[in-house]
């Protein structure tokens, strides 16, 4: 794909050439190459997806149980700041796991779009993710010549969507370390409470 330095305008009729350079049956085999990392990277997106709202879900139903321990007290009794300690402490064992699997789900999709734009230069046909990659990362002007019509990104839309993803665990764990702070906290200062008079105790002092 041909740019010039300058302007870095990318043209989409400038492919052409690597076509010949590759018999019939590596053409085949690179558009099926091409056709299973397309469904792969599909695959990979939507995965991401799902997991992000999966944990999102858990983290709020997590959140609704530390809130009731802490608020219902007199239910839950003497075991509220144990209870509510062990949930935050399992919330960030989850946004830890998040944050793992979302930066390994990422480099697979990063690396299925590296290969898309490799047999992209291979083909010399095709131009989707190559074009894709200069408009969006590059900040490249595409233009498509037969259609006299040109593509470029807006500063905001150049945003990894994965890298603002980060926010959420990033978001959670910072609100179960403030639960955790708040525990302490409220432990901190809880007046020393006398202990419990049992009725059979009641009982005998008042016969005394």
């Amino acid at each position: 794909m041909a740019a010039d330095k300058d302007s870095e305008i990318i043209s989409d009729g400038s492919q052409g050439v690597a076509l010949s350079k590759a018999d019939g049956f590596e053409k085949e085999c690179l558009l099926a190459e091409y056709k299973v990392n397309v469904d792969l990277w599909k695959h990979d997106d939507d995965l991401r997806q799902k997991r992000t709202t999966t944990f999102v879900t858990l983290n709020v139903f997590l959140y609704a149980i530390t809130s009731f321990t802490i608020k219902e007290s007199d239910i839950v009794g003497p075991w509220t700041v144990n209870a509510s300690s062990a949930v935050a402490i399992f919330g960030l064992l989850i946004c830890l796991v998040w944050f793992v699997a979302h930066f390994r789900n990422e480099q697979y999709i990063r690396f299925r779009r590296i290969q898309l734009r490799e047999i992209e230069a291979r083909l010399g046909v095709l131009s989707t993710f190559t074009n894709q990659y200069d408009a969006i990362n590059l900040g490249k002007i595409v233009v498509y010549d037969r259609l006299n019509d040109r593509f470029k990104a807006h500063s905001l839309g150049r945003f990894s969507s994965s890298r603002v993803e980060y926010m959420l665990p990033a978001a959670m764990v910072a609100l179960w370390i403030a639960v955790l702070v708040f525990l302490v906290v409220r432990t901190g200062q809880a007046p020393n409470q006398p202990k419990p008079v049992s009725n059979f105790e009641a009982a005998s002092k008042i016969v005394a």
